[in-house]
């Protein structure tokens, strides 16, 4: 199983979405969804989330949207006291056409 932290992140607030993707039977099912306050403190309790509900796993990742400033505060903030979790930040702009060229909304 592996699992995938899908993050939208604003001034004030990010919301997080858990996908876990079962790579034997090619299927995917969205686990658990949270909003957490933009601040430091708040990051800490999303470790806490993400440490509880992908135990026993090995392949985290953790993808964010590129938000202006706003998600930077998270993005360093995993990465130094996660460093095994896989962090994309991607451009919003290329998320976009990703989902075009797949036939996505």
């Amino acid at each position: 199983m592996m699992y995938s932290f899908g993050a939208d992140i604003s001034k004030d607030t990010f919301s997080v979405c858990l996908v876990g993707y079962n790579l034997n039977q090619q299927s995917h099912q969205v686990c658990a969804r949270k909003e957490f306050a933009n601040r430091p403190g708040a990051h800490k309790a999303f470790l806490g989330w993400l440490r509880r509900h992908a135990k026993g796993t090995t392949a985290i990742r953790v993808t964010m949207e590129a938000t202006g400033v706003y998600y930077e505060g998270l993005a360093l903030y995993l990465q130094e006291q996660v460093p095994d979790v896989h962090l994309s930040v991607v451009l919003p702009s290329q998320a976009k056409r990703y989902m075009q060229s797949r036939g996505l909304r």
